[in-house]
């Protein structure tokens, strides 16, 4: 049997942030790696994303992430 591959929603808080260059994709597809984009405050040093469900900061979707993500911008003063 063949997995089907999913596609599924990010959603993404920037946290008084602003996107580096263009903003993150709203979708990604489960079984592929996806990078996440940069984001930057005045002021402040951006240390990547803290996926809501995990708890985890990353700067990527692995491929065996699943479901829908939601994932909040972390920064360093």
């Amino acid at each position: 049997m063949t997995k089907k591959n999913n596609t599924r929603n990010i959603k993404y808080d920037l946290a008084g942030g602003s996107w580096v260059s263009v903003a993150g994709n709203s979708t990604y597809t489960e079984g592929s790696y996806y990078p996440l984009p940069d984001v930057e405050r005045t002021g402040y040093k951006f240390l990547g994303w803290k996926d809501i469900e995990s708890g985890k900061i990353t700067r990527k979707i692995e491929y065996t992430d699943v479901g829908d993500k939601i994932y909040v911008a972390q920064y360093q003063y």
